[in-house]
């Protein structure tokens, strides 16, 4: 950055210097604003990231308005650059139904992995109605992900034939063929694939922003400026810097005298790796089985495995050890498996309990099942789908961060097949 250079001890300005030199703290004017009293290395709080979306105006014509069964609708889409999704939206039929929880939003990996999902409130018709995470997502260049909405008002919008080619919006792209849609009473991954547009959108915005600083003054009041601009600046986003090893999911599933442990991180920070741990009554004795490299740093879904062999009938218990690059380290929640045994359909209570920022929900499954882990509050409404996809038998621990979510007493349910399990959370 070039900035003025001042001699010390008085107040005359000299001329521009490769360095940024001068008495600080600096007022910076970038891309037409000014942010007044930044000190060197200080940050800018009051810069609001651009939000993107594929479509960024009210479709005209107006797309019709169709009459069905209640359905998922969703589009595939990609970015050229790494960044985060911060909700999604769609584009309200004429005469929505006032009955709130009607509509419902996702993201989607292009496997069926659930990522992130809430309740639109206040659907207008006619329009572009958002939904903001409690978290953003982030997600990487050049991978597939869907967008989607749940809508059991039976009405929706749909332009036949609207993606038969992609509609690219830079960075973000929906694809050609990328309309996706599934019917269902409850929200299901939509994995039919069509051509049609069902006006289904992202809340996106980049992992970096390009700034360009046109003028800087300091504290003595010396100034410069520069046309176009002293210099172009690119700064990562606050979000991806706050950003820990995040464990998604953990799960321990008997085989034949094994059992097959699988973990996912939706980030990961100066990762070295994960050790894991096993013992024979979850509360001491833990002895270390292997250990499994981490991808140092990443800004995706990545998937880990590891098997344990050779084993006698007997319950097994199962945590990670998560270490940094740095040696520091946190272990996970622990999971069990029963060799030559039944587990039982249990939903455990989620520890801790209540909570504020974290909390794990554990359930056990005595078969591979289908599975609908749900978040609703006291009047029934459904607030979050936390998990909807096919599980192995054994033991597995989701991690649940309530983001914005007002502080109250919620519920979460089960189902699996004829199965259903109700427990109740706090939110402090």
């Amino acid at each position: 950055m070039e900035g003025p250079r001042v001699s010390a001890g008085r107040n005359t300005c000299i001329a521009a210097s490769p360095e940024p030199t001068g008495a600080a703290p600096f007022d910076l004017t970038i891309n037409g604003t000014t942010y007044d009293n930044i000190a060197v290395g200080g940050i800018i709080t009051n810069y609001t990231p651009p939000s993107l979306k594929i479509w960024p105006a009210v479709p005209s014509p107006l797309p019709p308005t169709i009459e069905d069964n209640s359905i998922t609708l969703g589009v595939r889409f990609q970015s050229s650059v790494t960044g985060f999704v911060k909700g999604v939206r769609f584009f309200g039929p004429d005469g929505v139904p006032a009955t709130p929880g009607n509509f419902t939003g996702q993201l989607w990996t292009s496997g069926g992995v659930l990522l992130a999902s809430g309740t639109f409130t206040n659907v207008a018709a006619d329009s572009w109605n958002e939904l903001i995470f409690a978290e953003p997502i982030l997600i990487a260049a050049g991978t597939t992900y869907i967008a989607s909405y749940h809508t059991a008002s039976v009405k929706y919008v749909g332009t036949p034939g609207g993606l038969d080619a992609p509609v690219v919006t830079n960075p973000l792209t929906a694809l050609a063929g990328g309309g996706v849609n599934n019917y269902g009473e409850t929200v299901t991954f939509p994995t039919n694939g069509t051509d049609n547009n069902y006006w289904v959108d992202v809340i996106f915005s980049p992992n970096s922003y390009t700034f360009n600083l046109t003028g800087i003054k300091d504290a003595l009041e010396c100034s410069s400026t520069g046309t176009p601009n002293l210099q172009t600046l690119t700064v990562t986003s606050v979000d991806c810097s706050t950003l820990p090893v995040s464990l998604i999911n953990f799960s321990a599933a008997p085989g034949n005298n094994s059992v097959a442990l699988r973990w996912a991180t939706s980030s990961e920070i100066n990762n070295l790796g994960f050790e894991i741990q096993r013992s024979i009554n979850g509360t001491g004795g833990w002895t270390t089985l292997g250990f499994v490299n981490g991808a140092g740093n990443s800004n995706s879904t990545l998937h880990y495995s590891y098997l344990d062999e050779n084993l006698t009938a007997r319950r097994y218990y199962y945590r990670l050890k998560q270490i940094d690059i740095d040696k520091r380290f946190e272990y996970s929640p622990i999971v069990s498996a029963v060799i030559e045994g039944n587990n039982d359909f249990v939903l455990e209570q989620n520890y801790p309990n209540p909570f504020r920022n974290e909390t794990v929900i554990k359930f056990t499954l005595p078969q591979r099942a289908k599975v609908n882990l749900s978040l609703f509050d006291m009047n029934g409404r459904l607030v979050r789908v936390l998990l909807n996809e096919s599980k192995e038998s054994g033991t597995h621990a989701i991690t649940f961060h309530p983001g914005t979510l007002p502080g109250g007493l919620y519920y979460y349910t089960l189902k699996t097949g004829e199965l259903t399990a109700v427990k109740k959370l706090t939110i402090q």
